[in-house]
């Protein structure tokens, strides 16, 4: 999924701006205009630091995002797809 540069309450987080049909991301429930906040309980400073995170994973790795829908903040578990 793409994300843009957010600051919410003075943390900077990653607005989801679009999520790929079957990915990893769209199987485990992540919206279209959720803000993520950490990654595997990595806060996400940065759009790069988001894709670094997520390059240092495996296929079928189950991670941790946490994340803002609707004002609640909510954590979902991912499972890692294989890469394109």
């Amino acid at each position: 999924s793409e994300a843009v540069l957010d600051k919410l309450n003075d943390r900077v987080c990653q607005r989801v701006i679009n999520i790929r049909p079957n990915s990893p991301a769209e199987k485990a429930g992540i919206r279209v205009s959720d803000v993520l906040i950490s990654f595997d309980e990595n806060p996400i400073h940065s759009r790069e630091e988001l894709i670094n995170f997520s390059f240092f994973t495996y296929p079928e790795q189950k991670i941790v995002v946490t994340l803002l829908r609707e004002g609640k903040e909510q954590k979902i578990t991912v499972e890692v797809g294989v890469r394109p």
